[in-house]
Formats: C-alpha cells, structure tokens, sequence
C-alpha cells in the first residue's frame, strides 16, 4: 500500500526501507553520548514523546521525501531504545533472575509483532490504499495511554547514578524505594531512610578505589582498546549475523507468501507466532547456571542454521510445509535474540555498557540496511537461494559463541569483563599495569560499607569493588 499510496519505484521503496535503519544506526551512537550527561529515565522518557509526536504527524505525510523523513527519525528513535532500554534493564534487576525479567522485555516486541501482523490481517483491505496509516495511529494510541505511567513508576537506574557519583540523586532515588516500600511495611518493620552520611564513606571508598585505575572513564577509547578486542570482534560477529537474519526471515515471509490478505498475512503470523514459545522456553532456563546464556546461544544458533538448510531442500512446491519452517527459523532467531541482548550487557562494565550496546546496534542497524539490496538480488537468481545464506549467518553466529570460555549467568555486571575477558585476552601483565590493577579490583570481597533497602536491594562499596546484589 506504502507503493501505491506515494507511486514508489523499487528502488525508492529499498531506500525507504534502508533509511529506517540508517536512523537505527544514528540513533545508536549519539544516545551514548548523551548517557553521560542524563540518566536513562530521563532519557526514555523524552525520547518515547519524541516517537508519540512522529506517529502523530506520519498520518498526515503526503510526500515520499518527508515519509523518508519520518521513518528516518523512528529508526533513531529505535536505536535509542536498543541502546537505552537494554542498559537500563539489565541494572535494574536482580542477579539471579536477571535473564529471566530481560526475557519478559524482550517478549514485549514479540507480543507486539503478533499483535501488528493481526491487525493487519484483520484491516488489511486492497481497495484501501490509506490503511496504513489507521494502524499507525492506533499504535500511536496505544502509546499515548502508557506514557503518563513512566512519569509514576520509573526511576533512575541506582547503579547508574552510583558509577556516576551522583550521590545527591542517588540519596533521594534510594530514599523513594525505602518510603515506598515502607508504605507495605507493619510500624515494627519500617527500615530507616539514607542520610548523606551513609553515602559519603561509600563516596570515599570510591575515591580511593579509583586512584590507580586509569579505566575509570569509560568511552570508546577503553571499549576499544586491547582488554575488550577479542571479546568485541566475537559479539559483533553474533549481532551482524543475527541482524541479518532476523530482518532478511522476516523479508522472505513477505515475499515467500506474498498474494493478498488471506493466506500471505495469515503464513507471516503463523511465522511471527513462532516467538512465543521461544520466550516461554529461554525464560525457563536462562537463569539456571547448568544451561545458562552460552549453551542457549550455541543451541538456537546451529538448530537455526540447520533449519535453513533443510528449507533450502524442500522449499520448492511447499507452501504448507514453509510455513511451519518459517516458524520454526522465527523460534530460533528470536531464542538467540533473547539471549544475546543479556549476554552482550553482562559482558561489559556499566562505564561503557551503552557504549558497547550502541555500537552493537549500529551493526545491527548497518547489516539491516544493506540487506534489501542484497537480499532481492540473491531471492531474484533463485528464490530458495537465501536460505543457505541464513544459514551461514546461523553458523557463524554459533562459531563465534563457542568461542567465548565462559559464561555471565549468575555473575555481577562489572565483574564478568574483569573476572573472565581479562584473563582471556591478555598475557603476563606487570605487577603494575591496568590489568593487574583491574583484576585486583574486582577480586576483593571484603565489605567496607553497604546500603540495605526495604525491597532486599543491597548497594555495597568494596575495596575497589562496587556491586548490586538483592
């Protein structure tokens, strides 16, 4: 309909599509920049306006060049939230059941794609080359009812504001969690607000745990340097692949049932459907360290990748059969995505968790936006062709996993980089250098002062040690 409504060409409709993820790419990058000035709560808040007033005003674009405009800007605003939102997530739960509550976000987008692609199939009507844009207000609706909550419950991310040395707000978030949870407390169980005091020996353990560490800052400079190189290639690996091949499955649907609204949407939410059993299933063994997030990438990947290759045997003449493949390739690409945004934030520092985050989704972002081009080229020469494509992707993916010798279920967020990736990717440092130094840091476990909230949250400063554990 998007075609018809504005007289698309092929090509433009390639670059409308590319341009999405140009803006996934852009927003990536700058929402790192501007994690250092604002806080993730502040920051989701303005930006989920931002993507209300676009799919407001995209109802009443008439002209390509400003529908390139608008979908350019919902690619930044999803790049914020690949960036933002998964930070913010993985620092706000607990430890134990940190893969499990990233599952249920996670599974918010599956909802949401199953929910999109009825819809369509309900309102999806021929005659009616506007309808597209009844959808997009009804998402926008949606949207609108939700915002007021974030303004009621969300707060600031408490190891945010603690890695930041902003103990003032750090102080008054805390102090809401106790007077709120104190609210569900009996007279004789009521715990004691924070005063400034409490925070004041853990600022001064902080000092003095950062004299010797000249990593302390962060920024690109540190995620790209020597100690994070080994783990970056193997993770940039898993997102440029899986990027390719979530986008392209989702590409080859539309083209492979392709033929109205009747059996063409009814095989693609038949193919979207294929997520939701994969939630159920990582939610359920995420968090258990006999299977844990390395042994659940490995197996979503190769089941994936061998998928595909038998797709690419029968695809021929077997519409009825694709649509079961189709969900099957959607079970598995959505498990390993269910993993590896949990897998990728536990593998860094809170320093430059958004950082590595967004250039994860810049990948990502830059493998979706050529993959129009080259994806209607390979379907063009034969229209199985793709599939063998997929699954070198899948195997890649899997390769890359394997690599990594050791897995973050279970593990601190800033211990995981130091306690593993240190030792793997450097050889015999001196006594004196940063990599001593930071395995040292982490290494400690003699508590020097510790905050206890009513909700179980414990913020304890440690010999050049900070962790958050319930």
């Amino acid at each position: 309909h998007l075609t018809t409504y504005f007289g698309m060409s092929p090509l433009q409709l390639k670059i409308v599509k590319s341009i999405y993820f140009v803006g996934v790419i852009f927003g990536s990058q700058i929402i790192g920049f501007m994690l250092k000035i604002r806080g993730r709560a502040f920051l989701i808040k303005c930006f989920f306006l931002f993507q209300i007033m676009n799919g407001i005003l995209q109802i009443f674009v008439k002209n390509y060049y400003l529908l390139l405009y608008f979908w350019f800007a919902h690619g930044i605003f999803n790049g914020f939230c690949l960036n933002l939102l998964n930070s913010f997530a993985s620092e706000i739960v607990p430890i134990e059941s940190r893969g499990r509550w990233m599952i249920i976000y996670s599974s918010g987008t599956s909802f949401g794609k199953l929910i999109m692609a009825i819809m369509s199939y309900l309102s999806f009507n021929e005659t009616v080359i506007d309808d597209w844009m009844y959808q997009i207000f009804f998402f926008t609706c949606i949207a609108i009812s939700f915002y007021p909550f974030l303004f009621l419950f969300l707060r600031e991310s408490l190891r945010f504001l603690y890695v930041s040395k902003r103990y003032d707000q750090f102080t008054e978030e805390i102090n809401k969690i106790i007077h709120f949870s104190n609210a569900f407390k009996r007279p004789g169980n009521l715990i004691k607000s924070v005063t400034k005091d409490d925070v004041k020996e853990l600022e001064q353990s902080n000092i003095e745990a950062n004299k010797n560490n000249a990593n302390s800052s962060g920024g690109y400079k540190y995620l790209l340097s020597k100690t994070f190189m080994a783990t970056n290639i193997k993770i940039w690996i898993i997102w440029f692949t899986m990027f390719i091949n979530v986008i392209g499955q989702a590409n080859l649907t539309g083209k492979w049932f392709s033929g109205g609204s009747g059996g063409g949407l009814g095989s693609i939410i038949t193919s979207v459907a294929g997520e939701i059993p994969s939630m159920v299933l990582v939610y359920n063994l995420i968090d258990r360290k006999t299977v844990g997030r390395k042994t659940l990438l490995n197996v979503f990947s190769f089941f994936t990748g061998v998928i595909f290759l038998i797709a690419f045997f029968v695809a021929e003449g077997n519409d009825d059969l694709m649509k079961y493949i189709f969900f099957m390739t959607r079970f598995g690409i959505k498990g390993v995505f269910g993993v590896m945004v949990s897998f990728t934030a536990e593998l860094y520092p809170t320093i430059i968790r958004s950082n590595a985050l967004g250039i994860c989704a810049s990948l990502g972002g830059f493998a979706s936006c050529i993959l129009p081009f080259i994806l209607d080229e390979i379907f063009a020469i034969k229209r199985t062709l793709p599939f063998p494509f997929f699954a070198a992707c899948c195997f890649a993916t899997f390769i890359s996993s394997m690599m990594f010798p050791f897995d973050t279920t279970g593990k601190s967020l800033d211990s995981n980089f130091e306690n593993k990736t240190v030792k793997e990717e450097t050889k015999g440092p001196s006594s004196n250098s940063p990599t001593e130094s930071s395995q040292k840091t982490l290494t400690s476990e003699k508590p020097i002062t510790s905050i206890k909230t009513c909700d179980g949250l414990t913020v304890s400063s440690v010999p050049r040690k900070y962790s958050f554990k319930r």
